[in-house]
């Protein structure tokens, strides 16, 4: 059976199978994959840390390549570089351990001072008496001493399991990396050829995911581990540079580890010192700790690379806890972000992609609800526009009105990539109902650069029988408003408005300006108007269908076209190059 037959199958079972039954099949599929992941978690541990580890290597690997070192020898030479790392932490934590352990007899004393105290408070407290607390202590005691051997065997078996598991992983790493070119072929190949294309732009669109949120990671608990033994040194606690990496350590399981470093810092410094001003005091630095990593750390350096919201991300690291414990939790993050992009490139998929997305990137507006207005309504609302002073419903209403009649409506999304890897998406939007024609473009750029950049863009233009009527430009950088431009039609001049400050420009028609290079190619046009510089610009055919803009600030764009539709733009600034490009 061709594929095309396939999916048309898809279709006719989608629309003949009441939603119940369909509900319940997902939940079928759903339970299957869980039990599946539960079953094979001691295959699928390994494997899933081993591609994570394997797409961070890369770049190490492909310097050593670059240096016409044979591939095996380089792998092995990155291999090597990240044993020495892993080798020179776990000594240095040893080391520490042992201090620990030798202060054995004074955490004994601490702790027997500290429970006599409590077991005065508990009697005093709840009338339970020292002999009686004594009677459950021994019982505890007993139960430990018939179950010692039964948990030194559990002990030494899970130490032998995660020798074994390392030395998997290993291997693991190496095949990745030796026959990634062999394993994106044949996810490549996998697909109609008509999906190559979105199936590349999927796969680099998932490298630098992961990428950049493992590397992110390794430099955010860099520097919380640098605050915990900062701050852990300055309140006095023994052993601060052990704890604060302990606590760095575990802070690496999202939003559970942070709670489990504070328990495990407060019983030690309580068991060393047997102060309760102290325990407090290490407890109070971890949670500054966690204040700073969640609102200041976390944002800039990480930047939600994953892009969850929190919701899914919660639900995700408790499910990944109870099907695979601790490995399950770590992982549950960056594979739940693979799925989202996956879903983010099948059309079917998209709103569940919007779904576990944030809520600021989700894009709800590009599934259209048709709003009908009656003629009365639509006689009422144009003599508003005709006698309304307020200019921002000129372009408001007729957008409302338009929705009502036989409109032309066209939406096409378009990547955004920085050297090779997807930065981020923009969507542009077209109403047009006889002369009225309504453009709004939203785009979303996230990059790394020394901290996490994130730009939001909006430009939305009225045209009215070829005329520019109003037109505004928005941006957001990190959340921050950085420009709110706007330019209006009043009679035979146009009024600008830049961040609140107004202007005009004496001209009395603009037809041409910059979002409409999005969907008409400037064949015959020799200026265009900038809404951004909110000036007029000379636009240079440097080849067929290829067109250069130089900008007043320097910069320059060039923009491409196919059957007169914008297909790449190159935006080249002092400092980078971007590239815009239509989805197929």
């Amino acid at each position: 059976m061709s594929a095309p037959e396939t999916s048309l199958r898809i279709k006719l079972m989608n629309q003949s199978w009441p939603f119940y039954a369909r509900f319940s099949l997902i939940l079928l599929i759903t339970w299957l994959l869980f039990y599946g992941i539960y079953i094979g978690q001691d295959i699928l541990l390994p494997l899933g840390f081993a591609f994570l580890i394997a797409v961070l290597l890369r770049p190490i690997e492909k310097f050593f390549t670059r240096l016409k070192i044979p591939r095996i020898l380089s792998i092995l030479i990155t291999l090597l570089i990240t044993f020495i790392f892993i080798f020179a932490l776990l000594t240095f934590l040893s080391y520490q351990i042992g201090s620990l352990a030798n202060d054995i007899p004074a955490i004994e004393k601490n702790l027997s001072q500290f429970f006599e105290k409590s077991q005065i408070w508990i009697s005093e407290t709840f009338h339970f008496s020292k002999q009686q607390q004594q009677q459950v202590i021994e019982q505890a005691r007993s139960d430990n001493m018939n179950n010692a051997k039964a948990i030194a065997t559990g002990t030494l078996g899970f130490l032998t399991a995660s020798l074994a598991t390392l030395l998997l992983i290993s291997i693991y790493v190496f095949l990745f990396l030796y026959y990634r070119n062999h394993l994106l072929m044949f996810t490549i190949r996998v697909f109609e050829e008509k999906y190559s294309s979105n199936v590349i732009k999927a796969i680099n669109e998932i490298r630098s995911v992961v990428q950049r949120y493992i590397t992110g990671l390794l430099v955010e608990t860099s520097c919380v581990a640098f605050l915990n033994c900062i701050g852990l040194l300055l309140v006095g606690v023994p052993y601060a540079i052990l704890l604060g990496l302990i606590g760095a350590i575990l802070n690496l399981i999202p939003y559970i580890g942070g709670l489990i470093a504070v328990a495990v810092t407060g019983i030690i410094t309580l068991s060393n010192t047997g102060s309760i001003y102290k325990t407090a005091a290490s407890i109070g630095v971890y949670l500054i700790v966690q204040v700073v990593d969640n609102n200041l750390l976390v944002p800039r350096i990480i930047g939600s690379s994953v892009k969850l919201n929190a919701l899914f991300s919660i639900i995700a690291v408790l499910i990944g806890g109870a099907l695979c414990g601790v490995g399950g939790m770590f992982l549950s993050l960056p594979f739940i972000a693979i799925f989202k992009v996956i879903c983010d490139h099948v059309d079917s998929l998209k709103p569940w992609g919007m779904l576990l997305g944030d809520a600021d990137d989700a894009k709800w507006s590009i599934f259209k609800i048709p709003l009908q207005l009656t003629d009365k309504k639509v006689n009422r609302v144009k003599a508003f526009v005709k006698n309304s002073k307020n200019y921002k419903a000129i372009f408001i209403i007729p957008l409302l009105i338009s929705f009502s009649l036989h409109a032309q409506v066209q939406t096409r999304e378009y990547n955004v990539s920085y050297k090779g890897d997807n930065v981020g998406n923009m969507e542009f939007y077209q109403n047009k109902t006889g002369d009225n024609v309504y453009m709004k473009m939203v785009s979303n750029v996230e990059m790394n650069f020394i901290v996490n950049i994130k730009v939001n863009t909006e430009e939305e233009s009225f045209f009215q029988n070829g005329k520019l009527i109003y037109s505004n430009v928005s941006r957001k950088v990190n959340g921050k408003e950085k420009v709110n431009k706007q330019t209006k039609a009043i009679g035979d001049t146009y009024q600008t408005s830049s961040d609140g400050k107004p202007s005009s420009i004496n001209n009395k028609f603009i037809d041409y300006n910059f979002i409409l290079l999005y969907c008409n190619e400037p064949v015959n046009v020799q200026i265009v108007y900038s809404d951004n510089f909110q000036q007029f610009l000379h636009i240079q055919k440097v080849s067929e269908h290829k067109y250069k803009i130089d900008l007043p600030d320097g910069n320059y764009n060039y923009y491409s076209f196919l059957n007169g539709i914008c297909n790449k733009v190159e935006i080249h600034h002092s400092f980078y190059t971007i590239e815009i490009t239509l989805k197929e």
